[in-house]
C-alpha cells in the first residue's frame, strides 16, 4: 500500500575519498606523492601528471631562492601527520673565477596556509658547498628530509604549502633548484669542470592519516 504522504527522494553527493598511493611498512599511514612543478603564473604541488612550464628556478650572487609550492584549497578536511620526505636536487656553481668557496643552505618546509596565516610543520635544511675557484666548476646534490609532521587537521578552505629555499653564496656563483614534474634531466658543472646528467623532480611524499 503506497505512503501517504509520498515520501521526498533526495539525493546525496557522496564526500571525497583520498586515498593513499603507499602505505608505510611500520606505522600503517597512507603516503601520497604530491610532485612540485611551475605553470605560467605560479607553482603547483598536486599528485596529478602535468609537463610544468620551467622546472628549475636560479638565482645569482646575492639573490636567494624561495619558492612556495601550494595544492589547490581543500573542499573537504584531511589528517596528515607521520614522516614526510621531500626528495630534489640542487646544484651550485661559479660563473666567474674567485678565492673563496662557496656555500648555499638549502632546506624544505611544509607549512598550511589557512587564507591568513602560514603555520609550519616541519622543516630541515642542509648546506651545499663547493670548493671551487674556477668558472665553471661546482657541485650537484640529490636532497633528501626526513620530516616528522605532527598529527594536523587540514582543515576545509586550508591549503599545503612545500616552500624550497637557496640562501646566496656571494657574488660570481648560481644556485639552481630543480622541480620538473616530468623529471627531464639536464647536465650541470660538477668539480672538475665537467658534466654531470642530475634528477629534476621534486617530490613530496606526505603521510595521511585515512580512516
Amino acid at each position: 500500500m503506497p505512503l501517504t504522504p509520498k515520501l521526498n527522494k533526495y539525493i546525496t553527493a557522496s564526500p571525497t575519498v583520498i586515498t593513499a598511493d603507499f602505505k608505510d611498512l611500520a606505522s600503517g599511514v597512507g603516503i601520497k606523492v604530491l610532485d612540485a612543478g611551475d605553470v605560467k603564473d605560479g607553482s603547483l604541488l598536486t599528485d596529478f601528471s602535468f609537463w610544468g612550464f620551467d622546472g628549475q628556478t636560479e638565482a645569482a650572487d646575492t639573490t636567494p631562492i624561495d619558492i612556495d609550492f601550494d595544492t589547490s584549497v581543500f573542499t573537504n578536511s584531511l589528517f596528515i601527520g607521520g614522516k614526510a620526505v621531500v626528495d630534489f636536487t640542487a646544484t651550485g656553481w661559479r660563473y666567474a673565477n674567485g678565492e673563496a668557496s662557496s656555500t648555499w643552505t638549502i632546506s624544505a618546509t611544509v607549512r598550511i596556509w589557512d587564507g591568513t596565516t602560514e603555520t609550519d610543520l616541519a622543516s630541515d635544511s642542509h648546506d651545499l658547498t663547493s670548493s671551487a675557484t674556477v668558472a665553471n666548476q661546482g657541485t650537484n646534490k640529490l636532497i633528501s628530509f626526513q620530516l616528522d609532521i605532527p598529527k594536523t587537521n587540514i582543515k576545509k578552505g586550508s591549503l599545503i604549502r612545500l616552500t624550497i629555499q637557496a640562501s646566496a653564496a656571494g657574488t660570481n656563483r648560481k644556485v639552481r633548484v630543480f622541480h620538473d614534474p616530468k623529471d627531464r634531466t639536464k647536465v650541470m658543472y660538477n668539480a672538475s669542470g665537467t658534466l654531470d646528467t642530475v634528477t629534476t623532480k621534486c617530490r613530496l611524499f606526505l603521510p595521511i592519516i585515512v580512516n
